[in-house]
């Protein structure tokens, strides 16, 4: 459950740094700082990518769009906590190998959207501070 907390902690952290990076997009693609709206489109479709592997983007209640696509990351770490919790005795050696690899995956996205976040957005808001203008602060 751990793995899987910080795992929605990610996906919730993507979600709002794509909120802030499309709010940029629409202030400032119609205007002579074009550049600052490219650099936003940039960044929010890398933290998008990194997203897409944990959890379908906008994924909908009542959307049967994952028969389409399959399952992503989260879904399938959700969906081994039922197989583990089936009896009383330790998970099978091949559900831990299991929990490891789904694991191993999800920190490697993780830590693909921490880089995003050091690097790229720190840029952004260089960016946007010699135009004189606000930040992007990923919550």
């Amino acid at each position: 459950h751990q793995q899987l907390n910080r795992t929605t902690e990610k996906i919730n952290l993507s979600r709002d740094l794509r909120g802030q990076l499309q709010t940029w997009i629409d202030r400032t693609k119609d205007t002579e700082n074009v550049g600052i709206a490219e650099a936003a489109e940039a960044i929010r479709d890398k933290a998008l990518e990194a997203e897409s592997a944990l959890l379908m983007p906008d994924l909908r209640s009542g959307w049967a769009d994952t028969n389409n696509t399959g399952l992503r990351l989260r879904a399938k770490l959700a969906g081994l906590i039922g197989a583990v919790s089936l009896g009383d005795y330790k998970p099978t050696d091949v559900a831990s190998e299991v929990h490891d690899e789904f694991t191993a995956k999800i920190e490697a996205e993780i830590a693909k959207l921490d880089a995003l976040i050091e690097s790229d957005v720190a840029a952004f808001n260089q960016l946007t501070a010699s135009m004189k203008f606000g930040a992007v602060v990923p919550e």
